[in-house]
């Protein structure tokens, strides 16, 4: 966006062509709008325009990126959880729990499988 208002700016030839008619305004996305952006006006709101979209997508897809990586990161914390709790099921080879503690932690362990895979 700031290439058009440099060239304006600094190019004194490039401002008279464009004042008397002859040449128009650098664009800085290539679009169609309701009005004359040939003028100073024009080309400021269809550059303002231009810029609020170009944001806005830029935020969609960026958000699209974050929630794929907040679920990944998601998933592989749980399953390191998972797998810590499968490891100690049946306790340690110097504490070993009794079946029915067992049972209850393999159910445990089955249920928070099943919840991840949906």
């Amino acid at each position: 966006m700031a290439l058009p208002i440099y060239k304006y700016a600094a190019l004194p030839t490039y401002r008279e062509l464009v004042e008397n008619g002859t040449a128009s305004y650098m664009q800085v996305v290539s679009s169609w709008v309701p009005f004359n952006k040939n003028t100073i006006p024009g080309h400021i709101t269809a550059s303002v325009i231009q810029s609020f979209a170009s944001i806005y997508g830029g935020g969609w897809i960026t958000s699209f990126d974050t929630n794929a990586m907040v679920i990944m990161v998601f998933f592989k914390g749980e399953l390191e959880l998972l797998k810590i709790d499968c490891a100690d099921i049946f306790g340690t080879e110097s504490n070993p729990v009794s079946d029915s503690i067992a049972c209850i932690r393999l159910r445990n362990c089955y249920k928070r499988h099943v919840e991840l895979m949906k």
